[in-house]
């Protein structure tokens, strides 16, 4: 994901430089980031998995490394769904 992939999903979820934002934005533009990290390590892992690796082990730290990374943006999701649901 690079800097434009942000900025697209931040004025999808209606966050406009300039313009106060609401906590539902917020949480839409958490969404948007987390579902396109998902779907990036879902393709990830399922290229790897038709790859010829060296060894298990490595196909297997790939996974696990490619899971925590989305894990970090549903973590992200949860934690603005979660601290800002008070503000509404």
């Amino acid at each position: 994901m690079n800097r434009d992939d942000i900025i697209r999903m931040a004025r999808e979820a209606g966050l406009v430089l300039g313009y106060p934002f609401t906590w539902e934005n917020l949480e839409r533009f958490a969404a948007l980031v987390a579902a396109a990290e998902q779907k990036k390590v879902e393709e990830a892992y399922n290229r790897l998995s038709v790859l010829h690796t060296e060894t298990m082990a490595e196909l297997i730290q790939t996974q696990q490394m490619l899971w925590a990374r989305l894990n970090l943006w549903q973590t992200f999701k949860a934690w603005v769904k979660h601290t800002f649901r008070k503000y509404k």
